[in-house]
Parts: C-alpha cells; sequence; structure tokens
C-alpha cells in the first residue's frame, strides 16, 4: 500500500512524502523534493513511460499469490463477487473480507498470504469479476511511479515488458484509478 502526503512550505514549494508500507511491521519512507507531477515521476519534461509499456497476462497467479497485501474492493465489486458465489452480499462481506487501514475494504487472504480467490489449478476463480485493483495490474501508481518500480515488480510478473502495448495516456489513467487507494 503506498500513501501521499503533499505539503506546502512557507515559500511555496511542494514536499512529497511516500510511506509504502512493505508488510504489516516494516514501512519504507521517502521524501521527495524533485519533480513530480500529479504522483507521476517526469524525466525532463516527460514521463518515464513516455514510448509506453506492454503487457500480457499470462494468468500466472504471481501478482496474487505469496505475499501479503491488500485488494480493496468497492461496494458495486462486493455485489459482482458476492452474486458470482451465489451469495447474499451479506455473507460474502463476513467471509471474504476485511477492513484495513483508513476503513477501507479488501479481499481476505489464505494463511499462505495467496489471494482467496486464487487456486493454483486454475488461476483466478473469479477472474471475469475480479477488482479493479486486478484489472489494473500491473500499472499501479507504486509500479509505474519509476523504472526502478517497474522493474523491480518486472522480475516477478513474466507478462511484463512483453504482448499488448499500452499507451502513456491509458497507463496514466489506469494508474489513476488503480483501486488500491480510495478511489472509488
Amino acid at each position: 500500500m503506498v500513501a501521499c502526503y503533499q505539503r506546502s512550505t512557507p515559500t511555496g514549494a511542494t514536499h512529497y512524502l511516500y510511506l509504502y508500507h512493505l508488510s504489516r511491521h516494516q514501512v519504507r519512507v521517502i521524501s521527495l523534493n524533485t519533480h513530480i507531477t500529479q504522483g507521476y515521476l517526469l524525466m525532463g519534461n516527460d514521463l518515464w513511460y513516455k514510448d509506453g509499456l506492454r503487457f500480457e497476462c499470462l494468468q500466472c497467479g504471481s501478482c496474487c499469490t505469496g505475499f501479503s497485501g491488500t485488494v480493496r474492493v468497492s461496494d458495486e465489486e462486493i455485489a459482482a463477487l458476492a452474486r458470482r458465489l451465489g451469495i447474499p452480499e451479506a455473507e460474502f462481506r463476513e467471509h471474504y473480507t476485511r477492513i484495513v487501514w483508513g476503513g477501507a475494504i479488501s479481499l481476505i487472504e489464505k494463511e499462505n498470504k495467496d489471494c482467496i480467490f486464487f487456486a493454483k489449478e486454475r488461476g483466478c476463480t473469479v477472474y471475469e469479476d475480479r477488482p479493479r485493483q486486478c484489472r489494473t495490474w500491473p500499472f499501479w501508481r507504486y509500479n509505474v511511479y519509476s523504472p526502478g518500480h517497474w522493474k523491480r515488480e518486472a522480475k516477478r510478473c513474466p507478462g511484463m515488458n512483453r504482448g499488448r502495448h499500452y499507451s502513456p495516456d491509458l497507463i496514466k489513467e489506469l494508474s489513476e484509478h488503480d483501486g488500491s487507494s480510495r478511489d472509488f
């Protein structure tokens, strides 16, 4: 999870502080006084991904397994997932969600930290109705923030840097509404 705090100094300069929640017990704090526009790192006057990026979902599950995190869900997504499972929304909320930092609602995880809807033999069992946060992977704000962040995630995700070409405008749109924060 990433939180960004913005503060203007008396001289008019803008100061950004990013908190990257690596786990329940670790937080990385990065303070930046650099050229940032709406949360995107610029290289000169251009976005670092000005030529676009490639991604093809291989449904390998690398983004769904092996680490703790949050998959935030909106009321509409909860309704769709409950319909898919054939259960009432209240039952879905009780058995498949939890409240996380800031009061957001997130899907729960299995004990091994895999997504509750990931099955090794089948992949995502709710793929057609997966939450926006899952649909926008790997174009999350954190991943497209810098070339280094993209490269780090690409080591884990074999679908990054291959397949369909995404334009800078589409990447920016996806990352601005990636589902990883309270932008529902």
